[in-house]
């Protein structure tokens, strides 16, 4: 499984993205899982934040690690056909 390191950021304004948060603390927490080919960390402690998706499917997302407390950004990626 192929990995992406996402791009730390500060806390995003509110009302100004998507940011997907959890109060949950356990290692095994994921937010998502799908059936792709590449599985996004956090950008500062190498925590698995989306698990097996296909890049051009998570874009312009946040996620906050439930580990290091950090957000991580999915950024904009260039336009794919989604199939």
């Amino acid at each position: 499984m192929a990995t992406k390191k996402l791009r730390i950021i500060p806390k995003p304004e509110e009302g100004t993205r998507s940011v997907f948060v959890t109060e949950r603390t356990d290692k095994d927490f994921v937010y998502l899982t799908g059936n792709g080919t590449v599985d996004f960390i956090c950008g500062n402690c190498g925590h698995v934040l989306v698990k097996a998706f296909n890049e051009n499917r998570i874009q312009n997302l946040v996620f906050y690690c439930n580990q290091c407390g950090k957000y991580n950004d999915t950024e904009q990626l260039p336009d794919y056909p989604f199939v």
